[in-house]
């Protein structure tokens, strides 16, 4: 299954240092117990139980001549003592691999995403409402010499394919796609970008498309700011007479260094995309509702604005952070949403062994043509105590508030939770 496709892959390159490679591994395992008094999430029939789960983290890091690696996975399984539903996996990470076959010439590239994601967002975030989502990707880039001395040309090819474990959106895409850099100076580039992808879904309700893209990309790194402005086209030709779509893209940020402990960054990023996490596998069982809220794979386009301002106070770190979302879908789907909110996070190291955690945030998602507007406050405090040089010790609590327009989703959670961990490899704290 392409879900455990990030477990193959970091655990192959967690072996490497028996055939000679200098590969930096850690392994932690652990157990967490948490008690919830609304582990559903519902208004109606909250459920308050205790929940398990066992869990191991991995990382690996190698930079050599031929192979460059890193990952970091953590695996999960999560058992509910009352019952109320199967054990279910919470899955999530990223590797990276790079074979250097010819060195400046050709890299062979892999790579593995996994998440678990909200499949529904006008509906509680419960477990039944999340999935597993596992993007691989594999393919080659080859590298030449532009027309000017120190120009690069770089043409890549990608395979990739999307599984989700719950909702029939599954898909194969490939892409091709040339970037031509120039260096401006050892601090600033310009890159212009011509990409073709091709969308097949698994699903033969879903209309399939392909797209063409041309963007243009200026990048410079100061001692007091960091730019990446980007700005382009998206052409996308999609299938059974459903209509075309185009329009400006970009993905841009700037990144003031305020002082050597400060920063304040913004970033705007315009795109389309394509989603139906409403479309759910199988049959529904008795009493469940399958609630499609668009069609197949339906269209959308997103602008998306954040500001992060970072701050360290001697061993205090504090981030205060922004956003705005806005999601538009295609042939007149009543879908469409925005949402805006801020987050604030503050960790201290308040001993050689023992560190605090606490995170807040706030969140307003405007249904946008079911004319709804859903409130979510969310706060975490945790404590780590590195008891021995491979043993750690976490007690956390966690809230979550959910007010709506809609009283069906109203709910709120009140967790609180221990862990015990313990780093099987690696060097220790």
């Amino acid at each position: 299954m392409q879900t455990f496709a990030g477990l193959w892959l970091i655990c192959a390159l967690a072996l490497l240092p028996g055939f000679g490679w200098a590969v930096e591994t850690t392994l932690e395992v652990g157990y967490q117990l948490s008690h919830s008094d609304n582990s559903n999430r519902s208004s109606v029939d909250p459920i308050s139980e205790w929940i398990q789960e066992p869990n191991a983290s991995v990382t690996v890091n190698h930079e050599g001549p031929n192979i460059s690696a890193n990952g970091a996975y953590r695996f999960a399984r999560i058992f509910y003592e009352e019952n109320s539903r199967d054990e279910e996996p919470n899955h999530s990470g990223k590797v990276n691999l790079t074979w250097h076959a010819l060195p400046n010439r050709l890299d062979f590239v892999v790579q593995n995403t996994t998440t678990m994601n909200t499949i529904n967002s006008a509906r509680a975030n419960s477990p039944e409402n999340r999935q597993l989502t596992n993007t691989f990707s594999a393919g080659p880039t080859v590298l030449w010499r532009g027309f000017r001395p120190g120009d690069e040309t770089r043409l890549n090819y990608r395979y990739t394919v999307n599984t989700n474990d719950r909702t029939n959106t599954d898909s194969v895409r490939q892409s091709t796609s040339i970037d031509y850099i120039v260096p401006l100076s050892p601090r600033r580039s310009v890159t212009t970008t011509l990409q073709y992808e091709d969308v097949d879904f698994d699903n033969d309700l879903s209309p399939d498309y392909e797209f063409v893209s041309g963007v243009l990309r200026y990048n410079a790194s100061g001692d007091d700011l960091d730019i990446n402005l980007s700005g382009g086209w998206k052409f996308i030709d999609r299938a059974d007479d459903f209509d075309d779509l185009d329009g400006f893209i970009t993905d841009s940020s700037l990144t003031w260094k305020l002082s050597a402990v400060s920063s304040w960054s913004f970033g705007y990023r315009r795109d389309a995309g394509d989603r139906s996490t409403q479309t759910r596998r199988g049959i529904p069982e008795f009493g469940e509702e399958f609630r499609d809220r668009t069609d197949i794979n339906e269209l959308f386009v997103y602008n998306n604005f954040t500001s992060t301002y970072s701050r360290s106070f001697g061993r205090t770190d504090f981030s205060l952070s922004g956003f705005y979302r806005d999601i538009d879908y295609e042939e007149d789907i009543e879908s469409d949403e925005e949402s805006w909110g801020g987050a604030i996070l503050v960790s201290r190291q308040l001993t050689r062994s023992i560190s605090a955690r606490l995170r807040g945030s706030a969140e307003r998602i405007d249904f946008v043509d079911e004319n709804r507007e859903d409130d979510i406050y969310r706060y975490d405090f945790e404590l780590n105590w590195n008891a021995a040089r491979r043993l750690r010790l976490a007690l956390g609590t966690s809230y979550e508030d959910r007010e709506s327009d809609n009283l069906g989703a109203d709910y709120d959670e009140f967790v609180y939770y221990i862990g015990l961990y313990y780093m099987v490899l690696g060097p220790g704290r």
